[in-house]
């Protein structure tokens, strides 16, 4: 079977240099608009016109998720997802970005459809998404881990787009403080001065935004009437080392039962794509 052709474009050495030293970049039309509305509607195909007709099922997506709801491994199980997920050019960035001749690996991929409050006659309940690190939940001994949230249809400010505190990726691993129900900023009182919260974003479809697994992220509640569509997908150095730090409660995480991960060792397995070597 052919693979599908995907146009995706290298990133800048501008955006290389502001993800370095902010810990995350906008990647203006990363890939084409015609690309990112072929994506939608295989989507929508999946999830319906609304984005909230699939049925969320057990082990595998985020069950009462508070912020979102999703499709997981939708690169698994769609060729075209497959080519901009899996492809080579996306893993070529990932790579640079990380500034790392290794392989690299993916580790999870998703539909992310933040609802809108207005989109039916009852307000939907999904809210805000916290504000946190991706880099605590994972069982990997080293960083590099990076995520990538790519537009699907226009995404502005009061439809739930991405924020980043700019910088705070230096901080490192700020720890696992969620167990204990609290907030971040109640741990880390003097992150919001230190580390400011970056302006709102507006993106067109096809627009992306990068970060790194230590960067502190979140997102404002969906207001509008419509969807926030977002394919996100990540990547790890492939030399990266499973901890088994499991992560209890959310059970889309890969772990050593599943895939037979072995503590101190790669996470050498189909499960873990490599799409760069």
């Amino acid at each position: 079977m052919n693979t599908p052709h995907v146009d995706m474009r290298e990133v800048t050495d501008q955006e290389v240099a502001h993800y370095r030293e902010h810990g995350w970049a906008k990647l203006d039309q990363l890939i084409s608009p015609a690309l990112a509305a072929e994506l939608l509607g295989r989507a929508k195909q999946r999830m319906g016109p609304d984005g909230d007709a699939s049925v969320l099922r057990a082990g595998k997506d985020l069950i009462g998720h508070p912020s979102w709801h999703d499709y997981h491994d939708i690169a698994d199980e769609d060729d075209l997802f497959e080519a901009v997920g899996y492809g080579e050019q996306i893993g070529r960035n990932a790579q640079r970005l990380m500034e790392r001749s290794v392989g690299i690996r993916s580790y999870a991929n998703m539909l992310a459809v933040k609802l809108g409050k207005l989109q039916k006659q009852e307000p939907v309940e999904y809210g805000e998404t916290y504000y946190h690190q991706d880099f605590p939940t994972l069982a990997m001994d080293r960083t590099g881990f990076i995520g990538f949230w790519i537009a699907l249809d226009e995404v502005t400010p009061d439809m739930g787009a991405l924020r980043f505190h700019s910088r705070s990726h230096l901080l490192g691993n700020l720890g696992r403080w969620f167990d204990d129900g609290k907030d971040i900023f109640d741990v880390y009182p003097g992150l919001n001065e230190q580390y400011p919260l970056a302006a709102e974003l507006h993106y067109r479809p096809g627009d992306a935004t990068v970060h790194h697994g230590c960067t502190v992220h979140g997102a404002p509640a969906n207001t509008t009437g419509r969807p926030r569509w977002a394919f996100v997908i990540n990547y790890f150095p492939a030399d990266t080392r499973f901890t088994g730090a499991l992560v209890q409660g959310d059970e889309h995480i890969h772990d050593a039962d599943r895939y037979g991960l072995v503590v101190g060792e790669p996470f050498d397995h189909p499960a873990f794509r490599l799409v760069t070597r």
